[in-house]
């Protein structure tokens, strides 16, 4: 009997050691788990951190393209202006604003307008640095002019612009470039704030642009004005 007594006090004392055991073997698994955790949690954040100030440019260029005109910013202005851009210098962005486009002239430009301000609202949302910078070509540059203030239907017919940039964003323009604007056939050009940030194109003889102009070909000779664009643009960025 002793010895089964024995027998059970050493069994239940390696019972006990056992459970003494495995109950440090968890709390150090839990430990390393809760310190593994924390460590992935750390490097996931400074991660996602260090990929968000990767994706934040140091200057946004928002383009509305022409009437039906092609090309991802479109093939006469916006593409060729953001090549010269991109060969001169790093740290821009590119986006195209979200609009038809259209023939339907009115409607297009406040769908135009308001999807610029939207774009634009958006992207200082999540990088609240960067330098916004405006171009827009044809029925593109009439966007442009919305969103500043000048709006098209507000020029035809008086009121109120129909979609305005906000105070705190417009402070973010560092440059606004046109190019055969037709706000200029009503003698509508950029001003006020943005007069010393702004340069307006148009051709001689283009009729988009210039009163009693009957050279169409004119309208779509911007190509050769992007280098200066550019030129303007990079002396209005700190980049």
């Amino acid at each position: 009997m002793r010895f089964l007594v024995a027998s059970a006090t050493v069994l239940v004392s390696v019972g006990a050691l056992g459970c003494a055991a495995t109950t440090a073997t968890a709390s150090t698994a839990s430990t390393a788990t809760a310190t593994a955790t924390a460590t992935a949690t750390a490097t996931a954040t400074a991660t996602a951190t260090a990929t968000a100030s990767q994706r934040c440019a140091t200057a946004t260029v928002f383009v509305a393209r022409g009437t039906y005109e092609p090309g991802l910013l479109g093939s006469v202005v916006g593409d060729r202006l953001a090549a010269t851009l991109n060969s001169r210098r790093d740290g821009f962005a590119f986006e195209p604003v979200d609009y038809p486009a259209s023939y339907f002239f009115a409607s297009s430009t406040l769908i135009g307008a308001t999807a610029l301000v939207r774009e634009i609202t958006s992207a200082l949302t999540a990088c609240p640095h960067q330098q916004v910078v405006l171009s827009g070509y044809s029925q593109g540059a009439v966007v442009v002019d919305d969103v500043l203030g000048w709006d098209f239907t507000q020029a035809l017919f008086g009121g109120p612009a129909s979609s305005r940039l906000p105070a705190w964003a417009a402070s973010h323009i560092s440059a606004v470039v046109t190019f055969g604007n037709p706000m200029a056939l009503f003698d509508r050009h950029i001003g006020g704030r943005y007069a010393s940030r702004a340069k307006e194109y148009c051709a001689s003889g283009d009729p988009i642009c210039q009163p009693f102009g009957l050279n169409l070909a004119a309208h779509v000779s911007y190509g050769s004005d992007t280098g200066d664009a550019a030129s303007f643009i990079l002396a209005r960025t700190s980049i």
